[in-house]
Formats: C-alpha cells, sequence, structure tokens
C-alpha cells in the first residue's frame, strides 16, 4: 500500500474504532469528548453551509446590481454633461453683442 505514516488528523470513525479499542476510563473519556467535537463541528457546518448558500446567492444579485448601478451612473454623468452643456449655451445667448472697443476703419462702420 506505501509507506505507513503517522496521521496527522483522525476522522471521526477513526475515534470511534480508537475507543472501542482502548478500555482505560481517561481513554473513553477522551474519545466521547472527541466524538462530541465532532458532533458539534458537524452541526456548526451545515448551519454555516445554510449561511454560505445565502451569502453566495446575495453576492451574486449584487454583481448584477453593480453592473445595473454602474450603467446608471454613466447614464446620469452623460445627462449632467448635456445639462451643463445646455446651460452654458443658454448664457451665451443670452449675452447682448457688444460694440467693439478700439480703432474702426471705414469697412468695420458699414
Amino acid at each position: 500500500m506505501g509507506v505507513r505514516r503517522k496521521p496527522f488528523v483522525f476522522t471521526e470513525h477513526g475515534v470511534l474504532m480508537l475507543s472501542s479499542v482502548l478500555n482505560s476510563k481517561t481513554a473513553v473519556a477522551v474519545n466521547i469528548r472527541i466524538i462530541r467535537v465532532f458532533a458539534r463541528m458537524r452541526e456548526m457546518l451545515m448551519t454555516h453551509k445554510d449561511l454560505i448558500l445565502e451569502l453566495e446567492k446575495l453576492r451574486a444579485r449584487s454583481k448584477e446590481h453593480d453592473g445595473k448601478l454602474q450603467t446608471i451612473f454613466r447614464y446620469l454623468k452623460q445627462m449632467e454633461k448635456r445639462e451643463q452643456e445646455r446651460v452654458l449655451l443658454a448664457e451665451v445667448q443670452q449675452r447682448k453683442s457688444r460694440p467693439r472697443v478700439g480703432f474702426r476703419t471705414k469697412r468695420d462702420k458699414r
């Protein structure tokens, strides 16, 4: 099967098998605690799995909304530029033509 190494971790089933082999009170107490930890971890993973799925759904929605919001802001900026241009054109049109200052030639007097 290959090179055997000492395990870094035990699975829940490995702990169950170990508790059936060991008979001392300390070993049984430790194994019971370990099994409770595994059960609690499983419970937390299942609870967090639902939360993770909900967060993924929210993230997908937010990405969709981000794109739409960027489009809206782009159009708002374009509208703002057009409004500024319209205001400037209206100001230019409202200005009265002032008489020219300076020396006038015969051609200018016509």
